[in-house]
């Protein structure tokens, strides 16, 4: 009996003496900490673009010449000449055109024997308002027509810059004349704004 627990208590010190403690770097219980991940930082998104700026806007097509004024009062002609008023408006379709061509002489408004206008408008065809618009730069003064120079695009308005001439020479002025140039652009439906 004692050499039968004499054998079981040296088997049991055998295997205790075999076993060795679990390997934390192999065991698959072991806790490892997650991966560091840069903050701030997404594969799925791309960096914003700026947003472009302002850009000049094309232009073709130059009209220009005398024109009646739209009169606050009906059946008054406003006096012109005297203020120098400069004004800018679009117009976008078949309609607007017809009542703006309505207001150009057929004639030279002078004392003089009757002479067809030579505006180019008169005789050219109507605008595609399906692309393109006309702008159109009003010049309280009869004789020196005003010029669009430049068109300048910002994404939020059209700015159109024209010049005037600013100390015109002394004639005899009809009341309710005024003078304009326009170009033709593409479509837009952004406000236009006269600039100096």
């Amino acid at each position: 009996m004692k050499t039968i627990l004499t054998i079981l208590s040296l088997a049991a010190l055998v295997s205790c003496g075999n076993t060795t403690p679990e390997n934390p770097e192999t065991s698959t219980n072991s806790k490892q900490p997650p991966p560091t991940v840069p903050q701030n930082v997404s594969s799925s998104e791309k960096p914003l673009k700026p947003a472009p700026g302002p850009f000049i806007y094309p232009f073709s097509e130059k009209f220009g010449g005398m024109i009646y004024q739209i009169s606050k009062t009906p059946g008054k002609r406003t006096p012109s000449g005297t203020t120098l008023v400069r004004k800018v408006y679009t117009l976008r379709t078949q309609k607007e055109f017809k009542a703006f061509e309505a207001r150009i002489p057929k004639n030279f408004i002078s004392k003089g024997p009757a002479r067809p206008n030579t505006d180019p408008i008169l005789n050219s065809p109507s605008p595609d308002f399906s692309r393109n618009m006309l702008i159109v730069v009003e010049y309280d003064y009869m004789w020196e027509k005003p010029v669009v120079v430049k068109i300048t695009n910002t994404h939020h308005k059209l700015l159109v810059k024209a010049r005037f001439t600013e100390k015109p020479t002394i004639m005899q002025h009809a009341n309710g004349v005024a003078s304009y140039g326009a170009v033709s652009v593409l479509q837009s439906s952004l406000p236009v704004e006269l600039v100096r």
